[in-house]
């Protein structure tokens, strides 16, 4: 991709968000949380194409908005049993990749170290990682539901435990832009995915665009 040599010339890492940006898991979130909502008699789930516009946020404030007039302690019980009951079925059957991901994961790895930084539970990144065999292609990850942060800080915590200085952020939603503003890194905005950006650094249209761009 033209214009792009100067942006990447000191990158010394790639993170990247995962839902929306290396696979497509919305529909087994779906069945999941619809599965569990329904057992604590919430008859009125969301429809999955509402559920991606939440896609990319923390289940906490996902459950929060869906649900304000439930008290804590009980929200609480019906996300760890979501988050369960997702992983159980993400671990059976998967998720749906984005075309050419571990051809441009192959390429990737050899000339960067790659990381995952995203807003979703403890064991989620995971279930990814072990169900498509894609371990040896990440030198680390972390998410909200572990360290109970915002994802800009995740990123933050990336960066120190791995000596990096300059990595850039690849995702797909906005909470994506703004957290790489917040952690002052470049932002390539995967827009293939759930959502939509007002800026980018970069834009992609598939995860192989990567591969002409690095």
């Amino acid at each position: 991709m033209k214009g792009t040599g100067d942006m990447i010339k000191n990158i010394d890492g790639i993170i990247f968000d995962l839902d929306g940006t290396l696979w497509d898991a919305v529909e087994v979130i779906f069945k999941s949380w619809r599965e569990v909502v329904i057992s604590h008699k919430f008859n009125n789930f969301i429809s999955i194409e509402e559920l991606k516009g939440y896609m990319g946020k923390r289940i906490e404030d996902i459950f929060k908005k869906l649900f304000p007039d439930v008290d804590d302690k009980s929200l609480n019980i019906m996300m760890k049993e979501c988050c369960i009951k997702e992983c159980e079925m993400l671990k059976r059957d998967g998720a749906r990749l984005y075309p050419y991901i571990e051809e441009t994961l192959k390429y990737l790895y050899k000339k960067y170290p790659l990381f995952i930084v995203s807003n979703c539970q403890e064991g989620y990144i995971e279930t990814f990682l072990e169900y498509n065999g894609f371990e040896k292609y990440f030198k680390d990850y972390e998410c909200s539901g572990k360290t109970g942060l915002d994802k800009n800080n995740n990123i933050k915590i990336i960066m120190k435990r791995n000596k990096i200085e300059n990595p850039v952020y690849v995702g797909d939603a906005k909470v994506d832009e703004e957290a790489s503003k917040k952690a002052n890194i470049k932002f390539i905005y995967a827009s293939y995915g759930f959502g939509n950006v007002d800026s980018y650094d970069i834009k992609i249209n598939s995860l192989k665009d990567l591969i002409n761009i690095f």
